[in-house]
């Protein structure tokens, strides 16, 4: 053996390893903050008392416990890794003295991937799908179509305003459909047609040049086998009134795929050199506002983690199950033992009023959950605290309603959380985002005697209440006192 092809192997091990590491150390990144109250309640500090499903499932020793699992089927993976490398490097040896010839290099295709898709998620395509190349701009154009479907003229606006008014946007030119499109081309493998059964791949796509797009395309074909496996139509993948729940299961279908894709690049790295330069994240992408960034990013980063999770108890067989019963909330991707735990985690369903108030109709309504919570507090709070402030939701609803064109539209905001101290912390922490967003200086005038805080300023009128059960917090944020006081009489009829 040539010592140059000694070395590259020797090199693809250590990509392999440090994939391995680096992808487990990304994943415990991930969940360290979200198991810091966990440490708190096992040391009896703040939010001592457990939440519901989790006195069983949710114990640090048990997370630690699945850590380990996870590492050591890593560790096994990579063994059986090590093994085929060594017969690998004997079988070159021995093409070289001319008994044995090593084994031709194969060039992937859309169709040799696809059955390697099935081999590894252990599920068939009940129509194998037809593959065309066509142009990038084209597959732009088809993903901006969808899009435009999904989310029409009017109902984009309504999105749109809607961001304005809770606090997730500032800029007056933000276009929903453009900042989707920019974020699903920087992911995209393709765009599958079920119509037709076609899946069109970008034709300047080279596999062997790029391992970064083969890897998207085992993704895009991972989604397709179970779309075609599993009634998708049933989910609520496009549900206008809770895009808590619409994230939640977009979480377990890409989280799903992306658990596949990495099955897949354990081995493919050893045959490929992902020291390679991969194409760098299109502008397009980082001209999103950071909210819809880290929500689009969230089914591909926190969706895996909630597979890999699932993953563990019965291999693929576990996630085929979970399918029949779908996460409803990101509450249960951010923390997979309340998805797990019996009785499992059941979110509130929290009514508000939808007539109109002064005569304005509502311009939208929806679910935040617990990760919408999180990006909006962290917003305008340190990362910590809005952390420490979204864990415990139990189930919110806000209705947005038209205000000044200058001073921005209504809202009203009610959660429900699992414990009184978790109330406490949220209605604190939106009380440190609102007056942070709206430059309003603090003052001890605005705590009211009952404990509820008011601000009356001359851009904004703000209330936050916490209702007598001390777990229900109610948010007013209105442009005038006027329509602060109907709306608040409307919601508490």
């Amino acid at each position: 053996m040539r010592p140059s092809t000694f070395l590259l192997i020797l090199l693809c091990l250590a990509s392999l390893a440090g994939a391995l590491l680096y992808s487990s150390h990304q994943r415990q990144a991930l969940q360290a903050d979200y198991e810091k109250r966990l440490t708190s309640l096992k040391s009896g500090g703040p939010g001592a008392t457990l939440p519901p499903g989790m006195e069983a499932a949710g114990s640090e020793v048990e997370a630690m416990q699945k850590t380990v699992s996870f590492l050591q089927d890593q560790n096994r993976l990579l063994t059986e890794e090590n093994d085929k490398l060594n017969k690998a490097m004997q079988q070159m040896s021995a093409g070289k003295s001319g008994t044995t010839p090593p084994p031709a290099h194969v060039v992937p295709t859309p169709s040799t991937l696809a059955k390697e898709v099935e081999a590894i998620r252990e599920l068939k395509y009940k129509n194998t799908p037809e593959f065309t190349r066509v142009t990038l701009d084209e597959i732009e154009k088809r993903q901006r179509d969808v899009l435009a479907k999904r989310f029409p003229e009017d109902k984009a606006r309504a999105r749109e305003r809607a961001a304005r008014a809770v606090g997730y946007v500032w800029d007056p030119q933000y276009k929903l459909v453009d900042a989707l499109t920019g974020l699903t081309m920087e992911q995209s493998g393709g765009i599958y047609d079920a119509a037709t059964n076609t899946l069109a791949l970008d034709k300047e796509a080279d596999f062997e040049a790029r391992p970064d797009l083969k890897g998207r395309f085992v993704l895009e074909l991972a989604r397709v086998l179970a779309a075609q496996n599993f009634d998708l139509t049933k989910l609520p993948l496009a549900d206008d009134t809770n895009d808590d729940a619409t994230l939640a299961v977009a979480a377990l279908v890409i989280g799903d795929a992306v658990t596949a894709k990495i099955q897949y690049g354990v081995a493919d790295m050893l045959n490929n050199d992902y020291s390679r330069a991969q194409q760098p994240a299109a502008a397009a992408f980082y001209a999103a506002p950071i909210f819809l960034r880290e929500r689009f990013l969230f089914p591909y980063m926190m969706g895996d983690y909630f597979a890999q999770t699932i993953h563990q108890q019965s291999g693929f067989k576990s996630l085929d199950a979970a399918y029949a019963r779908p996460p409803q909330s990101s509450t249960e991707i951010l923390h997979p033992e309340l998805y797990q735990a019996t009785p499992p985690f059941q979110p509130a369903a929290v009514a508000l009023p939808s007539a109109p108030v002064n005569g304005q109709a509502p311009l939208f309504e929806n679910v935040l959950g617990e990760f919408g919570t999180l990006l909006l507090l962290k917003s305008q709070t340190r990362e910590e605290v809005a952390l420490q402030a979204s864990d415990g939701w139990q189930g919110d609803r806000y209705v947005v309603y038209p205000g000044d064109e200058k001073k921005g539209d209504h809202a009203v905001w009610r959660s429900v959380w699992r414990t009184e101290v978790d109330a406490k912390d949220f209605a604190a922490a939106i009380r440190t985002m609102l007056l942070h967003r709206y430059a309003v200086p603090e003052s001890p005038a605005q705590t009211l005697a009952d404990g509820s805080f008011a601000v009356n300023d001359a851009a904004r009128v703000i209330r936050i209440r916490t209702a007598v059960d001390k777990k229900t917090v109610t948010v007013i944020n209105a442009t005038d006192t006027a329509f602060a006081d109907a709306l608040e009489a409307a919601v508490n009829k």
